[in-house]
């Protein structure tokens, strides 16, 4: 009998106000097609394309009539990789993602499929025998119901199923795709119907319509945004966007974003991460070494951009990045097995840094031929607009003029990192984990980065607007550049202004340790001639910007910091290698004095005055 008295009883979700909820904290836009980028990236995928879909099927063989309000325009969606079980199981929960204890992932935070919900009621996709359908609202399929609010169905081995509701597999059929053909598809297609008005009266999701004209403007941002959505992923090589016209029998590609020197080595580098997560993660296929000790590599990436336009018009452009990417050792691994057991997550003290330093054309030659040789635009390394990236770019911007990408702790929606002083708990946890990426894995890949970059671009604005010249946008990325500044004095990262060596007035080797050289004084500020007969007669006189100086002169280490220069400096270095002190010669590297190089008119009067003015402030003492 007191059995009997107990009735059900206990706390339940409803699946919409959980989605709901997602929404209101996840972006709409672009950042619905990257997570989609993100899942077919960890599914190994190559290739992903987007296609919008104007077409209306047929509202004839479906699995209930309420079905044919999403036979209309819809967001299609295709990458070359299938599903598996893991995968099946992971998308199958609300912000319990599988992929949050599987090594390798870079998607593990719970919600990134269920953004699609901005979009549609209705979400379903096709992967190797199955096709899924999912219900939120157990409203329009049936036969569902809270606990089971959607359907899947094996179509290799029901293919008498696929005919009898014909209607419902036919806007699948596509790139290759039929499920009428009684065999598996190695491919994924996902079919997201676009939420219509009279949908949005129903729903209990979202009331935010989508048309044809929005889902436009949504595609036109991932154009413009794809060269550096792929920047750090693994596997993805190609971002596609199509249209699918009524009355065509197949979509017409509008857009390509591909990796144009693709390799074996370069996808060796790319999926580096997943090879040391792996190892982290006590695989025993992986490479032991690749725990402890630090792993790292730079490389080349370039991406061909081509628009695809009417009348077979095509316009291409290239983009080159340069990056940089790092798996800590030491301390970091440390740190990193020691919160994996906190979080109940794997973690890799991994991080990476990318410039893009795509070469620009010469100015034509008198004869109107262009120069073989390139030189690199500086312009978007100048405008500081390094991105923050979790695999993706975030929303934040750095202040820096590389982007940034770690194995970062993120909120929820993937907006921000953790970051701040003023927390306690696992908050307090991550926020370590967090400045340690930054200061112990950021800080020596950026180095590495400016090291290669010295053979690509040498010493010139370029390779000068890759230092960070001020401020960083918040105290967190300020921490990554004071670990920079503070390891970078002895190491031959820094340039002098031109040098002319003996030998038939060649430039000399231009690199040195930013400890070896000179900053310029107020007097060298203001005058560049002055600065150019110093750089003749061989002083160290750094080359990099003003901005980059006042960084040196304020977070490098003192030992390190660069010295100013003097009038009395000067003298003391010209009669060092007059005289041929050895322990001058050294520091200044080679660097002969060639006075018959100066120009008498108004070279060598500039230098000549500046060296008389010391003696002159010494006389009147």
């Amino acid at each position: 009998m007191e059995e009997v008295a107990w009735e059900d009883f206990g706390q339940k979700v409803d699946l919409t106000a959980r989605i709901r909820e997602i929404l209101l904290n996840y972006p709409e836009g672009t950042p619905i097609l990257k997570e989609l980028v993100q899942n077919a990236d960890d599914a190994k995928a190559t290739s992903i394309r987007f296609c919008l879909d104007h077409r209306v099927h047929s509202s004839e063989g479906l699995l209930d009539p309420k079905l044919q309000r999403f036979q209309g325009p819809a967001l299609l969606v295709y990458n070359n990789a299938t599903f598996s079980e893991h995968d099946f199981q992971s998308i199958s929960r609300i912000g319990d993602s599988v992929k949050r204890k599987q090594t390798g992932k870079t998607g593990r935070f719970g919600i990134g499929f269920n953004s699609c919900y901005h979009l549609t009621d209705l979400p379903s996709f096709v992967s190797g025998s199955h096709l899924v359908i999912f219900d939120p609202h157990c409203a329009y399929l049936p036969n569902v119901s809270a606990s089971n609010p959607g359907k899947k169905i094996n179509f290799v081995e029901n293919r008498s199923a696929t005919k009898a509701s014909s209607g419902q597999f036919a806007p699948y059929q596509g790139w290759g795709c039929d499920l009428t053909a009684g065999r598996p598809w190695p491919g994924t297609l996902f079919r997201l119907p676009l939420r219509t008005p009279e949908l949005a009266g129903y729903s209990n999701i979202s009331k935010q319509t989508y048309d044809v004209a929005k889902l436009q403007g949504v595609l036109q941002q991932l154009k413009d945004e794809a060269p550096e959505i792929m920047l750090f992923l693994k596997n993805i090589e190609c971002i596609e966007v199509y249209e699918w016209l009524p009355g065509n029998s197949e979509p017409t590609c509008a857009f390509t974003c591909a990796v144009s020197n693709s390799s074996p080595e370069l996808a060796h580098n790319r999926s580096m991460f997943a090879r040391c997560s792996l190892a982290s993660g006590g695989d025993p296929s992986a490479d032991p070494r690749m725990v402890a000790q630090p792993q790292g590599s730079t490389f080349l990436m370039d991406l061909r951009v081509t628009r695809h336009g009417v009348s077979d018009y095509a316009s291409s452009a290239h983009r080159t990045f340069l990056v940089s990417q790092l798996k800590g050792g030491g301390a970091s691994t440390e740190l990193a097995a020691n919160l994996t057991k906190q979080f109940g997550v794997p973690l890799v003290p991994w991080a990476a840094v990318a410039a893009e330093i795509t070469p620009t054309a010469l100015p034509s030659s008198k004869d109107g031929s262009e120069s073989a040789e390139p030189r690199h635009s500086a312009t978007a390394a100048a405008a500081a607009r390094g991105r923050a990236y979790c695999f993706l770019p975030l929303p934040a911007l750095t202040g820096l003029p590389v982007h940034v990408n770690a194995f970062f702790e993120l909120s929820s929606n993937r907006r921000d990192i953790w970051y701040g002083a003023d927390m306690s708990g696992l908050g307090a946890a991550r926020a370590q984990w967090n400045a340690s990426l930054l200061r112990h894995v950021a800080a020596d890949a950026y180095v590495a980065l400016l090291e290669a970059a010295k053979a690509h671009l040498g010493p010139s604005p370029a390779y000068a607007a890759l230092w960070p010249s001020q401020v960083a946008s918040a105290a967190h990325w300020q921490d990554l550049v004071n670990a920079l500044y503070e390891c970078v004095g002895p190491r031959p990262l820094a340039f002098t202004l031109p040098t002319l060596q003996a030998a038939g007035g060649q430039e000399g080797n231009p690199w040195l340790p930013p400890s070896a050289s000179l900053l310029p004084d107020v007097a060298v500020q203001k005058s560049p001639t002055l600065g150019r007969a110093l750089a003749k007669l061989g002083v160290p006189l750094l080359g990099l910007p003003m901005g980059v100086v006042q960084m040196m002169a304020t977070l490098m280490p003192v030992q390190h910091r660069p010295r100013v220069i003097s009038p009395d400096r000067v003298r003391r270095l010209l009669q060092a290698q007059n005289k041929g002190q050895q322990q001058e010669q050294q520091q200044l590297q080679q660097r002969v004095p060639q006075f018959g190089h100066l120009d008498v008119t108004s070279e060598a009067p500039e230098v000549l005055s500046y060296c008389l003015t010391g003696e002159a402030k010494r006389g009147k003492k």
